[in-house]
């Protein structure tokens, strides 16, 4: 028997939800407070510029996840970093290197942060190097 089911929340879990129901037949209704859907995993264009709300990567071990981009046809939207290698990213004003696991020298001379960033990044070198030795 269909139903009809609101969902509140349209990040991850409740665009996946919404998936699921709908395909079992259900009539589903997404509520958001933001205007877009996606939540921690949308990309929004604020001032020009496209700014990543949050969770970015996909990592290789959510199986889960990747059986979804599967179903869904979307694999090829998906950009595969490896780690060590760099990623060029031009914001519009100037080109750098973004690396998907940096390493506290690479932070410290990025083109991309102001002196006052990198100053406060100094202050986690030794938290950054714990946590490092410890993965």
């Amino acid at each position: 028997m269909s139903k009809t089911i609101a969902i509140v929340g349209a990040g991850i879990a409740g665009l996946s939800a919404a998936y699921d129901l709908k395909k079992a037949g259900h009539s589903v209704t997404l509520y958001d407070m933001n205007d877009f859907p996606g939540g921690r995993m949308a990309d929004q264009v604020i001032n020009g510029v496209n700014v990543h709300t949050g969770a970015s990567i996909i990592f290789s071990f959510n199986t889960e996840m990747f059986d979804l981009i599967d179903e869904l046809g979307i694999k090829d939207d998906l950009y595969v970093l490896r780690d060590g290698i760099g990623v060029e990213v031009d914001n519009g004003e100037q080109r750098y290197e973004l690396r998907l696991t940096p390493n506290p020298a690479f932070l410290l001379t990025h083109e991309a942060f102001g002196v006052r960033t990198k100053a406060r990044l100094a202050t986690l070198l030794p938290d950054m190097i714990a946590a490092g030795l410890k993965t």
